[in-house]
């Protein structure tokens, strides 16, 4: 089960900050929803409340997702997570950066490092993306007036990763562990290596894509996170692949480049027939984005909001296409007013106790394979102005006599790389 490649016109849903409770500080939740967790009781630094379908903040999740659903799954259930002190430190951090956007320090510069007009493609597209959320307020600490960050980003992303990880992530925050095992055959890789040296920089890995997501989970485990940043460092290629690009070679498994302290990344499959590849390089000049990878370097600048775990989607079928035991039971009926099958003593029972079975269900409730099955032949048991099928009847009454089949085996649960673990 592959995941379609989307359209990239709108990384975003359209409004989608209109669905928020708070726009002007879109990472706190609802009022009900936080009473709700609030009342949580918890031995841990975290609490965890689940969202309900009726709370405001579930609209918005629903329409993030499904916006670049990952085909063949579903939503199962939704958990908000709170941590006051992850809170606390991820708004001090973004009014720090906000004050840092006004200090030369931190002015950016690599955007004018060639190929200029690739990056200034890159930026755009970030900006365009981050100005649906922005500007935000945090609470002041000197007045009654909140503190504007309108300078400052934030975006809500999604982290695709395992139970155990996104655990330990509630708890403690992300994370990003040391890559020296990948440079140095001395070095130990420790007992929570990484799964790749990070190609766009050794940071911690968001997406705008639940699909893209999904893929880097492995156990259909997403996390919904705020993330704040600076104006980012656009990563390009200079050259087509199979060829590495300078922008891969310089960041790969390195710190966050120059003065920065986010990488935005455009990216698109080094082969883009194949809809089973899931490696991806930054686009070459005009290429389009396939999807977008956000790299940050500071656990303070990610707060996980919400916990979202994935369910196996089952076939849908319409309405009209389903055939009901009100339909079979119409048809039993019409067969034991008949005068041949009244006749045939075994049949007739055989009719009678189906009849009896579909009398106890809801007429509108959909029938099993094996009904379905009973259902065609006993169309053709007596056909309009024909005499009974002995032959039919036969097959008719062994069926009847069968026992209903075991049920299906039950659907595995998602199983896919985990690429993103911090």
């Amino acid at each position: 089960m592959n995941p379609a490649l989307p359209s990239n016109s709108q990384p975003f849903p359209p409004n989608l900050k209109s669905l928020l409770s708070n726009p002007r500080t879109p990472w706190n939740v609802s009022p009900s929803l936080f009473s709700r967790v609030q009342a949580q009781a918890s031995d841990q630094s975290y609490k965890l409340c689940e969202v309900l379908s009726t709370d405001p903040d579930f609209n918005f999740i629903l329409k993030y997702f499904e916006h670049q659903k990952p085909p063949g799954y579903s939503i199962k259930r939704i958990v908000c997570i709170h941590n006051p002190d992850h809170n606390q430190v991820f708004e001090g951090t973004l009014k720090n950066q906000e004050r840092e956007l006004s200090n030369p320090i931190f002015s950016p510069k690599g955007k004018e490092e060639e190929p200029k007009v690739d990056r200034d493609r890159a930026l755009a597209r970030w900006e365009v993306q981050t100005s649906q959320f922005s500007p935000v307020e945090v609470k002041s600490s000197n007045s009654r007036q909140p503190d504007a960050c309108s300078k400052a980003r934030v975006l809500p992303l999604w982290h695709g990763s395992s139970e155990f990880v996104c655990k330990s992530i509630c708890s403690s925050g992300f994370t990003s562990f040391g890559k020296h095992h990948y440079f140095d055959e001395s070095a130990s890789q420790g007992s929570n290596k990484s799964t790749d040296k990070g190609y766009f920089g050794s940071g911690i890995y968001f997406t705008n894509s639940a699909c893209y997501a999904t893929i880097y989970s492995s156990e259909g485990h997403l996390l919904l996170t705020w993330v704040s940043m600076r104006e980012p460092y656009p990563v390009v290629n200079d050259k087509p692949h199979p060829q590495k690009g300078s922008d891969m070679i310089k960041l790969g498994g390195k710190e966050h480049y120059q003065n920065y302290n986010a990488h935005f990344i455009p990216v698109a499959s080094i082969r883009p027939q194949d809809p089973k590849c899931i490696e991806y390089y930054p686009c070459y000049q005009d290429q389009p984005p396939t999807w977008d990878e956000f790299v940050v370097f500071y656990p303070a600048q990610a707060l996980p909001r919400f916990w979202v775990e994935l369910g196996v989607d089952f076939p849908k079928v319409a309405l009209s296409d389903l055939v009901t035991a009100g339909e079979l039971l119409t048809l039993l009926l019409s067969l034991l007013d008949k005068p041949d099958i009244q006749q045939h003593v075994a049949l007739s029972h055989m009719l009678q106790a189906k009849a009896s079975l579909m009398l106890d269900q809801a007429e509108t409730t959909p029938l099993s394979l094996e009904d379905q099955k009973f259902l065609k032949l006993a169309k053709r048991i007596m056909p309009e102005g024909e005499k009974l099928s002995s032959a039919t009847a036969s097959m008719l009454l062994k069926m009847g006599a069968n026992p209903p089949p075991s049920p299906p085996a039950a659907v595995k649960p998602l199983q896919r790389p985990s690429r993103w673990l911090p």
